[in-house]
């Protein structure tokens, strides 16, 4: 593309700013970039992606109404229009819905493997666990571009048009690929567990997040503590509690509180909370994938879920998760007698993610002239 061209990128979610991040940073070579973002994106692109200009966006902005996005569509002028995608906020779908009036292509890229429909759904209240919605249920854009075939696979099934969906990769999991791999070996009185929490019930509120997964990070969490209290002598774990950037840190002081051995991470950059740790758990974090792919052991808890896993890894058949008690328990004896599990992760996602999408973005910049 030409220097004379402009490509807006809009962020919401810390996780799905990872890409745009680095589609920002790559796109800028050819392309003049405008890039907005909500708060915890706009944080996170700040730290993590210093080299970009990053203008927040007010949450005080209506997000269900197109206004906003339809006056900074006119005030920018772009070609293309590149998105991340969450649940709960609807700034993304207000933005298509814009773009659309416009006629400006809109391409989302998606950074996880769970909740396709629910990040595209007209209105939460139509969730009722159901795997299969029509066209009419959904705002879409223009493109979507998923991680890989699977995503894509499942996507369909729950009723997203096959025709708009890529599987074309993701760049922030290829930058990972392509980094060094540090461990540092220490011998320690505490075995320290890292866990990432997810902000299922800021986003979904307890009834609809336990209603959607089966559980809630607190849920999950409590349990977790309760397990070392019953199985294990408490001086030897150090739980290190990372909440996700959009949730509150207080939602955590009751449960520090009552377990001594829990505190919250005080490491800002994930890379450093990963590698300080002896094991990382969760439930479908990225950050959980992110420690495999740096050789950390891991362990995804899912008690309460009875339906098919939201994790990555165990999708592609590389581990189980803990879906009963009795078995976190297990987990907790082994952790104390340094029994861990490493996981040699080989992603099935697309090399060259940045180039595929920016040859899909010409593609849909020359069928929108043409049109």
């Amino acid at each position: 593309m030409s220097h004379q061209h402009t490509i807006l990128l809009f962020s919401i979610d810390p996780g799905g700013a990872n890409s745009i991040g680095i589609l920002a940073h790559e796109l800028s070579k050819t392309a003049n970039i405008v890039c907005f973002a909500k708060e915890a994106a706009c944080s996170h692109l700040k730290h993590n992606f210093p080299q970009i200009n990053v203008t927040l966006l007010s949450n005080k902005h209506d997000q269900y109404s197109k206004t906003t996005y339809l006056q900074l569509l006119a005030t920018i002028k772009p070609n293309v229009v590149f998105t991340d995608t969450t649940g709960r906020d609807y700034s993304n779908r207000s933005l298509w819905r814009a773009c659309k009036d416009f006629g400006i292509p809109s391409i989302a890229i998606l950074d996880q493997w769970m909740n396709y429909a629910l990040r595209f759904l007209k209105q939460h209240e139509t969730y009722q666990g159901c795997m299969a919605y029509t066209t009419d249920d959904f705002i879409l854009p223009t493109a979507i571009v998923t991680m890989d075939c699977s995503a894509k696979l499942q996507m369909v099934k729950e009723g997203l048009p096959e025709n708009i969906i890529h599987p074309l990769g993701s760049p922030y999991y290829e930058s990972l690929k392509s980094k060094p791999v540090k461990n540092k070996t220490q011998k320690k009185k505490a075995i320290t567990i890292l866990f990432a929490s997810e902000p299922i019930t800021a986003v979904y509120g307890h009834k609809l997040g336990k209603k959607i997964h089966g559980y809630t990070e607190q849920t999950i969490i409590k349990t977790l503590c309760q397990s070392i209290t019953k199985q294990a002598k408490q001086q030897h774990f150090s739980v290190i509690i990372r909440p996700h950037p959009r949730e509150s840190q207080r939602r955590y002081n009751r449960l520090i509180k009552s377990y001594h051995f829990a505190s919250l991470c005080s490491k800002r950059s994930v890379q450093e909370s990963i590698q300080s740790a002896d094991i990382v758990l969760g439930m479908s974090s990225t950050m959980l994938l992110e420690a495999s792919l740096q050789n950390k052991p891991i362990l995804s808890i899912q008690i309460g879920n009875h339906k098919e896993s939201p994790f990555y890894l165990e999708q592609i058949g590389l581990l189980r998760s803990v879906r009963y008690t009795f078995q976190l328990h297990n987990v907790i004896k082994n952790l104390e007698a340094m029994r861990f599990n490493r996981y040699t992760v080989k992603m099935t996602t697309q090399n060259n993610s940045v180039e595929s999408i920016h040859k899909l973005m010409t593609s849909l910049c020359q069928l929108g002239k043409s049109d």
